[in-house]
């Protein structure tokens, strides 16, 4: 997931609102797994482009809601590196 303004850090709580579709399925993928989610930072003047490095948080706590959307809370496990883009499509 790609934010403005946003960072991630190991043992911090980041409580999230999912409302986006391609990060609606992030979520149900991540909660039908690993619970991974990966929280980047916007590049500043580039929408969607993420800084190099991002945060790994451990989903601990989401609820859906009937509209579709979500709120959830990251636990910050890591600090990771960004290489490639695999996939610009969920």
């Amino acid at each position: 997931m790609v934010l403005p303004n946003v960072i991630l850090f190991p043992q911090a709580f980041l409580p999230l609102y999912v409302f986006e579709p391609r990060y609606r399925s992030m979520l149900e993928r991540a909660l039908e797994t690993h619970r991974f989610f990966c929280v980047a930072m916007q590049r500043p003047g580039r929408r969607g482009s993420p800084t190099p490095v991002a945060g790994l948080g451990l989903i601990r706590a989401a609820r859906r809601h009937s509209d579709g959307t979500s709120h959830l809370v990251l636990q910050g496990l890591a600090r990771v590196s960004l290489g490639e883009a695999v996939s610009y499509r969920p």
